[in-house]
């Protein structure tokens, strides 16, 4: 494999933020060569074409959920600015606790671009070294990147057999929650701002407009988490 290519300007040297995971100093650039790689705490490029990681760009890895749309795993990263014109490989790892009950298998990657769009990719999913790999032919703008999958609207079955029921959705205004034990809740829009926590067994989207919102229920006896995508009309 190739070495990693680093280009610094006036002395200015590429370091670690606190809760940053990459930091590029101000007049400093990272520039790599093709086909060779950077690993940012389980994130590896490789671009097919010479890149350039422009000054001030920062990538932070989260242990939370990014609304992509459908029910994303508990890890992305957040790139600012975006990286922008980047063809090449992408390997995206993760953890088996991270999965929020994903089927393997069925993880798609999922970018967040500079047209405050998400889209998915149909990466290679390697469930014995967790990783997600995609080769992007075509040139991607990205800020958010994770690995998402499709759930099943309005019902989930938990391991003990009780179903938590989420319903109606669509709804033009009250969502209920009927399931007999205690729940934690968290309503959150698409770009993933918190809009209401709470262990209430309704919840009311009367005051919000017509959108997609994902709503996360915690079994409060063993901290299970279910998420539902909610259609507000």
């Amino acid at each position: 494999m190739k070495q990693l290519t680093i280009v610094l300007l006036c002395l200015f040297f590429t370091h670690l933020v606190t809760s940053q995971d990459l930091y590029v100093g101000s007049n400093s650039f990272i520039g790599l060569k093709s086909g060779a790689s950077i690993a940012i705490n389980g994130l590896q490029l490789t671009p097919s074409s010479d890149y350039t990681i422009a000054s001030n760009t920062s990538v932070e890895r989260k242990s939370t959920l990014a609304t992509t749309g459908n029910v994303s795993i508990f890890r992305h990263y957040a790139v600012s600015p975006s990286l922008t014109n980047y063809t090449g490989k992408l390997v995206f790892n993760y953890k088996d606790t991270e999965l929020n009950d994903a089927v393997e298998a069925n993880l798609k990657m999922a970018m967040y671009g500079t047209d405050m769009k998400w889209k998915t990719y149909e990466a290679t999913v390697a469930t014995e070294q967790n990783t997600l790999t995609y080769n992007f032919t075509t040139a991607v703008d990205f800020s958010i990147v994770t690995a998402d999958y499709n759930a099943t609207l309005g019902v989930e079955e938990l391991a003990n057999n009780n179903q938590i029921v989420v319903y109606p959705n669509p709804t033009p205004d009250l969502v209920y929650i009927n399931y007999p034990y205690p729940v934690n809740i968290t309503l959150h829009n698409i770009v993933g701002k918190v809009l209401q926590k709470g262990t209430m067994q309704s919840v009311d989207l009367s005051v919000y407009k017509a959108a997609t919102y994902f709503l996360t229920v915690e079994n409060k006896e063993n901290n299970r988490l279910q998420t539902f995508k909610i259609i507000k009309k």
